[in-house]
């Protein structure tokens, strides 16, 4: 409707009409940009707040979902560092704002929910939690009740439409479904069955259910930045990793927690730099640079490749490594207590 009211009409050979679309992600790469610098600044100082924020404004993943293909990841995602952020700093009502703003945003924020809600549990205790989540409800009600009021369905058969509409085992996403969805021939239904009642759509909810389990349980009471970063970053891994029916872009909220993660950690540099590799390998798959033929349909010779299931197996290594990242030895919380 607003570009209608500036142009009069849809002209999408315009580049007006090519920035109109693209400038909602861009415009949220510059906010996920300022929210890794604010971040960044309080864990390590000045300078690599300024190296983190340049990093991921720079970033080629981010810059190729947003710039070039017109994505708004960004949005949810610097929504989600701000969450953590504040998570962090113990300001719990705060940090469950954000989260709320990035579920709106998009629904598959839901993966940090794990953590917030542990942690608010363990420092709050339980009534609080309860509080804190009846509030999240009521505030999200009230913020989608224009919509609702106006179309009263409507947001309800849309997020319905949106969790099936991709019945399949993987949409272009090169994780653990990847090898099984290629032997099938690409785009296989999730539905199929490995035992009766057993289908693969409950074998990846089961796995990332254990994967949340895997990375709560290791997760201490009192836990400290670097230890939260790493569980955030590998639950958002595993939201990626395990569960059916994933889009290729839906490993981007581990990118900024990675980089955020490895100013604390030089290991946490590999993982962000094997995360950042792959996922630009999975978009470019996806949509090859400088051609608007998309790989999906087997147009390039990378998509059927074996060698490419190393991507997966290492996303599966960093998940694993974020995991015992997640749980500092002594030595290690006595050193950030010095930083701090």
């Amino acid at each position: 409707k607003l570009y209608l009211a500036l142009f009069g009409q849809f002209d999408f050979a315009s580049p007006f009409f090519t920035l109109f679309v693209k400038l909602p992600g861009i415009a949220g790469d510059f906010l996920l940009a300022w929210t890794v610098w604010r971040f960044a600044r309080r864990l390590a100082g000045e300078f690599p707040g300024l190296l983190a924020g340049f990093s991921i404004l720079f970033h080629p993943a981010i810059f190729y979902v947003s710039a070039v293909w017109g994505q708004t990841d960004s949005l949810h995602s610097a929504f989600l560092v701000m969450a953590i952020d504040s998570l962090t700093a113990q300001k719990f009502p705060q940090s469950w704002i954000f989260w709320l703003l990035a579920v709106l945003s998009k629904l598959q924020s839901i993966a940090l929910l794990p953590l917030l809600a542990l942690r608010t549990w363990r420092e709050r205790g339980a009534l609080n939690l309860a509080a804190t989540l009846l509030a999240a409800i009521f505030a999200g009600i009230a913020l989608t009740l224009p919509f609702t009021l106006a179309h009263p369905l409507a947001l309800w058969n849309s997020l319905l439409w949106n969790a099936s509409r991709f019945p399949f085992l993987t949409l272009n996403a090169i994780n653990i479904w990847w090898p099984l969805d290629r032997a099938l021939g690409g785009f296989a239904p999730d539905t199929i069955y490995f035992l009766p009642d057993v289908s693969a759509r409950l074998v990846g909810l089961a796995l990332w259910a254990l994967a949340i389990v895997l990375v709560l349980l290791r997760l201490r009471r009192n836990a400290s930045g670097t230890e939260t970063l790493a569980a955030a970053a590998a639950l958002a891994l595993a939201f990626f990793l395990f569960p059916t029916q994933m889009h290729e872009r839906y490993l981007y909220p581990a990118v900024p927690f990675l980089l955020l993660l490895a100013l604390k950690r030089r290991l946490g540099w590999l993982i962000f730099g094997a995360v950042s590799i792959i996922f630009m390998v999975n978009l470019t798959v996806v949509l090859p640079l400088f051609s608007r033929q998309a790989a999906m349909s087997g147009a390039t010779p990378v998509w059927n490749a074996p060698g490419i299931n190393i991507f997966w197996l290492a996303l599966l290594v960093c998940f694993f490594l974020l995991v015992r990242m997640s749980r500092e030895g002594r030595k290690e919380k006595i050193a950030d207590k010095i930083n701090a």
